[in-house]
């Protein structure tokens, strides 16, 4: 909306309430009964202030704003004509209280006030209710609130940070809107909160962790002494131990356990309630307390809830939630699911890429096609870094394990055979050949690949090594995601299709590859989720086997130092 002349403006009002009407315009509340603010001059100073490049650039640079909210903050103003925003002629807006109550309340998404200055707004909002407020605080207050207004949109809309900042592999594509026109919208409606709600992401798993995050924070309070459980313990059911009425109460904090337990030894519903806290953390459920279940329950309610925070931060990172059916990978979860809308209706185990060493990248395409009888065309990592040493050893290992040697990646490139090779003066940098594996019960894709093309080389396979879908941890393959139910899946993505099982399990036995494209594409999108909030209100957790919430913590810490020293500059 451009508003051109405020003389224009107040005739309106006039209008408005002569006729009695109520058509908005107070309601919104740009003015009251009883003026005491000179808005005309107040856009005067806006509009010589925020058309001065010296003195834009002296403010945005301690606004802390991100490049891309510099531009929505001076269009922002710029399509108003600067008229005041957050100021009537009484003072205050109802919209400005609004937004300080928004910040006030942004910790339920895992936000800090602090990042959008909440004790220095109500500091200058406090003034401004005094009888001594001159007109550089009203300009001042204007503009921060909008520039407060702008990092929290921005924020619960892409991010605290930009991911690819800690780590080159993560790659989604992150949600945009222009936000001079949405703030401004807002305003015009009298919608402030609900301009900001509308901007969290739309996923069900988020709504889950705003739950999952103000129990936790209130576990927090209530056990601010966690105890801690010495590591060497190996306690079986049956077994009595010292510890015992320690680890039940802990328990029964977390909501594992829901009967008062008494004694020291290890059975009944305190039994039940160690599985129930294994399962939903992702461990061997053995009953056994001890290893990897005393270092998950030796983390307190505090650090829990701060993990819930980066996984709040991972979900205003996703693209907008496909409306249709779509394929989720969660990485340290270690499974795989289809939804129709909201709705899960499919899953499996999957393997992801070792830790620390080929790592499976997070990022969303679509899938277009699914390839029957695949062959599998070697990386030339993989085929140098270790074929290789294997071909020094035996010339006849690629023949043994059904590969094809080509003399290079060009298409038409002679076949060789690897015996007529003399592999050990062949170094590794020099090793050029293309090599490709046979469709068949030996490929490394297995029997079926499920393919959303991108430049990652990123896909979903079978794989001959199903017997590694009965460990918890499953970080085996160079990065791709190995199906456990490569069948059932393919029948699924082709149930409309008219491919059945009988016929899919015929493609997978073929001599030759064959693609079938699916009618639909369907949106993948690759996450790395540590915690969400599970059936029944039960909280998940899962380790962090790559690292990230450790790198995104670090991050985070340095963007607000970052902030706080351009501040006191």
């Amino acid at each position: 909306m451009k508003i051109s002349c405020l003389c224009l403006i107040i005739g309106l009002f006039t209008l408005s309430c002569n006729s009695g009407s109520g058509n908005g315009v107070e309601s919104a509340g740009f003015f009251s009964s009883t003026p005491n603010v000179d808005l005309e001059k107040l856009q005067y100073i806006l509009t010589d202030e925020l058309e001065d490049s010296a003195g834009v650039k002296e403010f945005l640079a301690k606004a802390d704003l991100p490049v891309e909210l510099n531009e929505a903050f001076l269009q922002f103003y710029k399509e108003r004509d600067y008229l005041p925003a957050w100021i009537n002629e009484d003072g205050l807006t109802k919209q400005s209280h609004e937004l300080l109550e928004a910040i006030e309340s942004c910790p339920e998404n895992g936000l800090n006030p602090e990042d959008y200055k909440l004790a220095y707004l109500q500091h200058l909002e406090k003034k401004l209710d005094g009888d001594n407020a001159e007109m550089k605080d009203y300009k001042k207050f204007d503009k921060e609130l909008t520039s407060a207004y702008l990092n929290l949109a921005n924020h619960l809309l892409r991010g605290r940070i930009d991911p690819a900042s800690f780590d080159e592999t993560w790659l989604t594509d992150r949600r945009k809107k222009d936000l001079a026109t949405h703030l401004q919208k807002a305003i015009e409606k009298d919608v402030i909160i609900e301009s900001l709600q509308n901007l969290e992401p739309k996923y069900d798993g988020y709504k889950g962790l705003k739950e999952a995050l103000a129990r936790y924070q209130e576990l927090k309070e209530k056990s601010s002494s966690w105890i801690s459980i010495p590591k060497s313990l190996n306690i079986k059911p049956g077994d009595s131990d010292k510890h015992v009425p320690e680890i039940a109460k802990m328990l029964m904090i977390l909501g594992d356990l829901e009967t008062r337990f008494t004694g020291n030894t290890y059975n009944g519903d305190l039994v039940a309630a160690v599985l129930s806290f294994q399962e939903r953390n992702g461990l061997m459920p053995d009953s056994v307390i001890g290893g990897k279940t005393i270092s998950m329950l030796n983390i307190s309610p505090g650090e829990r809830a701060e993990q819930i925070k980066l996984n709040m931060e991972r979900f205003r990172w996703l693209p907008e939630k496909p409306k249709g059916r779509h394929i989720i990978v969660n990485i340290p979860e270690y499974k795989a699911y289809i939804y129709e809308g909201a709705d899960s209706t499919f899953s499996m185990k999957v393997i992801v890429g070792k830790a620390y060493e080929s790592t499976t990248p997070v990022f969303n395409d679509t899938m277009e096609y699914v390839t029957f009888s695949p062959t599998w065309t070697v990386p030339m990592s993989i085929a140098a870094e270790e074929m290789l040493p294997k071909l020094k050893e035996d010339p006849e290992y690629l023949a043994k394990k059904d590969f094809k040697l080509y003399e290079s990646w060009e298409e038409d490139a002679k076949e060789l055979d690897a015996k007529d090779i003399n592999w050990k003066n062949i170094d590794a940098e020099e090793f050029s050949y293309r090599v490709v594996q046979n469709p068949g019960e030996r490929n490394s894709l297995g029997r079926v690949k499920f393919m959303f093309p991108n430049e990652l080389d990123i896909y979903l396979h079978d794989t001959p090594a199903d017997y590694l879908f009965n460990k918890s941890e499953r970080d085996f393959s160079h990065g791709c995601i190995r199906v456990e139910k490569p069948v059932e899946f393919a029948e699924y993505l082709l149930q409309d299709q008219g491919v059945d099982k009988p016929a899919i399990e015929e493609l997978m036995n073929q001599p030759e590859p064959e693609e079938i494209a699916l009618k639909t594409p369907v949106p993948v999108i690759i996450e790395y989720r540590t915690a969400w909030m599970g059936p029944k209100g039960r909280v998940n957790f899962r380790e962090d086997i790559y690292g990230h919430d450790r790198k995104q913590t670090g991050t985070l810490k340095k963007a607000v130092a970052e902030a706080d020293e351009k501040t006191v500059k």
